[in-house]
Formats: structure tokens, C-alpha cells, sequence
């Protein structure tokens, strides 16, 4: 069976740790940015609405205005009032290291997580495991159309591409047979990028 996507919503003032939970999470679904925490629960409806039946949220614990205990609240009323799934919504708290004991204590049983900072996938993967929202390497998250007329080119794109996780990659040999691709529909995939040639 395929393993639902994940929707995660993550709330993060530092643009390093934002980049690198971006880069960590998109392997399980669409991600969303929330600037503050009120953009946050924003982002919590918008996830529901688009139907998946997981919610991750990903909440630095230093936020200006609203502070995470009160999101936090309002989500389980979500949960509550039935406009998201029975336990569909995880929150984890990050904190920086000298601020974590801290930080857990406060936060202990209103999150299902705390993690302390760098956020990294040795730390995160083992956790969504263990909620059983494990990766499904089966199952491709993302589309790859390689449209590259350079035979040599081409096999270095498809070697570097082969080892990644949840990607399933097409190759044509130049724009018009990946344009073909498109049109017979073969491109049609919540998930996708292109590798072009600026020369194909």
C-alpha cells in the first residue's frame, strides 16, 4: 500500500533552519513556510483542506506574537471540533541546544515532539517512524523529465538522479520528445520538476 503524503507546515524565524527542514521534509509531501504563528494555523486549514489526512507541524519555539502554547491549543480544538482528523495533527517543537531542557519542560504534553537544533534527518526520520509515518521509497513523491540531447550529459544526470529517494525520472533525448511526454500525459503528477538543456 502507498503511504500517504505528509502535509507540513513549519514555523521558522532562521532561514538556515527553515532551508534544512525544507530540505528534509519535502520528501514527505508538500511543505509550507509560515512566517509567525498566526500564518501557521493559516497554513493548518489550507492543509486540510487540500485533503491529506496527516498534518506535521514543525514550531520554533521563540516566536514573536503568538507563542506556540496557544497554536498548540488551537490545533486540538481543530482536532476537537472534527475540522481536522482524530490525532491527523503532530506538533513538534525546536528549540536550540542551550535552550531545550527549557523549552521541553514547558512544552511537555502539549506537543508530541521536542527536538533540539540542527533539525537533521538522523533525528527527524526515526521520530515519523516511530508515529508510523515511515518514507515509502516505493512510491515516487516526485516526477523528473531529464530533457537532455547530449548522451553523456544525460547519463550523468540519470546516475546522480538514481540514488535519491521517491523520484521517478523520465529522459528524452531533446525538447520535442519531452514535449511529447507532456502531451501524452505522462507529466501530469502532483509532483514535478525539469531538467533541461539550455541547448535542447
Amino acid at each position: 500500500m502507498d503511504i500517504p503524503l505528509i502535509n507540513t507546515v513549519i514555523v521558522e524565524e532562521d532561514p538556515a533552519s527553515r532551508t534544512l527542514m525544507h530540505e528534509l521534509l519535502e520528501r514527505y509531501g508538500p511543505v509550507l513556510i509560515a512566517e509567525n504563528c498566526e500564518a501557521a494555523l493559516d497554513a493548518v486549514r489550507y492543509a486540510v483542506r487540500t485533503g491529506a489526512p496527516r498534518t506535521l507541524v514543525c514550531l520554533d519555539a521563540m516566536q514573536p506574537g503568538m507563542d506556540g502554547q496557544q497554536v498548540i491549543a488551537k490545533i486540538r480544538d481543530m482536532e476537537i471540533n472534527g475540522i481536522l482528523p482524530a490525532d491527523g495533527a503532530k506538533v513538534i517543537i525546536t528549540a536550540t541546544l542551550s535552550d531545550w531542557e527549557a523549552v521541553c519542560s514547558t512544552y511537555d504534553g502539549l506537543c508530541d515532539a521536542c527536538l533540539a537544533k540542527p533539525v537533521t534527518r538522523a533525528k527527524m526520520d526515526p521520530l515519523l517512524a516511530r508515529w508510523g509515518w515511515s518514507l515509502n521509497l516505493k512510491t515516487p513523491h516526485m516526477r523528473i523529465l531529464i530533457a537532455e540531447d547530449n548522451a553523456t550529459s544525460r547519463a550523468i544526470l540519470q546516475k546522480s538522479l538514481a540514488t535519491a529517494p521517491c523520484l521517478d525520472v523520465l529522459v528524452a533525448n531533446d525538447g520535442q520528445e519531452a514535449w511529447l511526454l507532456m502531451e501524452k500525459g505522462l507529466w501530469k503528477k502532483a509532483w514535478c520538476r525539469t531538467c533541461a538543456s539550455l541547448t535542447t
